[in-house]
């Protein structure tokens, strides 16, 4: 249910998207398996008969694969549809690299704006202080994480001396 929604909501992004749609016409009879590292959830993004197509698994071998780690996913949905984005990441992609770049930058094109939609139903403050919010927990989570593998790699040498000091 939850992939026939968001196939609609996609579909209709890129409808309304003239660049969008050229990138969806140069993407067809591809796809690209979006794994996510830890949770054994794969999203299949497919293109065929101008139409973009998701679901939970591929009925063949994908064009290109992303692997990637939740917040590695968040950081590269908010930042471009190139292969520089991804080298910031310990993302992996496996297959046609420019298939993968394609369907990034098209999902770029068809990115809805969220607090747009909420505005809707909150209203313009409230919709903006939620994507504040959202953003704010985003970068807390990412200091949380390099603090954690910080201090872990820290006690690993300094304190345990169960790993060799670092060069």
């Amino acid at each position: 249910m939850l992939a026939a929604t968001l196939q609609r909501v996609l579909n209709r992004y890129v409808s309304e998207s003239t660049a969008a749609r050229d990138r969806l016409r140069a993407l067809e009879g591809t796809s690209l398996a979006v794994e996510i590292a830890g949770t054994g959830l794969t999203c299949v993004l497919t293109v065929r008969n101008g139409e973009l197509g998701v679901a939970p698994y591929a009925l063949g071998p994908p064009t290109a694969r992303l692997g990637a780690a939740p917040l590695d996913l968040l950081r590269l949905a908010r930042s471009g549809s190139d292969a520089r984005s991804v080298r910031r990441t310990r993302a992996e992609i496996t297959g046609d690299l420019h298939v993968a770049e394609s369907f990034a930058a098209l999902l770029s094109l068809a990115r809805p704006d969220i607090e747009e939609l909420l505005a809707g139903w909150l209203g313009d403050v409230a919709a903006h202080e939620l994507g504040r919010a959202a953003a704010g927990s985003v970068a807390w989570l990412a200091r949380a994480a390099r603090s954690f593998e910080m201090n872990t790699a820290e006690y690993l040498h300094e304190e345990s001396r169960a790993l060799p000091a670092p060069l």
